[in-house]
């Protein structure tokens, strides 16, 4: 991503693709993964404070599954959170 003045950072988002991990025990298997990329204006943001930020939007993220199973299947049908493509992959 490009920042663009007034701009301090952007957040760039990769789409959601099965991708090969090593589960353990000799098991591989193909999990949902997603690339991130922060890029910020060195003179208005220290690195370790983009850092951290980019590490909380991880974590929200790897954590939404936890937060949406309480949310009834309906609602999540009306926000397009289970279309037929990504069923296969949650």
């Amino acid at each position: 991503p490009v920042i663009n003045i007034p701009q301090t950072a952007i957040l760039g988002v990769c789409t959601i693709i099965p991708r090969p991990k090593d589960l353990g025990d000799g098991v591989y298997g193909f999990v949902p993964m997603m690339g991130l990329s922060l890029t910020y204006d060195h003179q208005a943001l220290d690195g370790g404070e983009a850092t951290l930020f980019l590490k909380e939007i991880k974590e929200q993220i790897e954590n939404l599954s936890i937060r949406l199973l309480r949310v009834p299947s309906y609602e999540l049908r009306v926000l397009g959170c289970l279309c037929p493509e990504r069923a296969k992959y949650q």
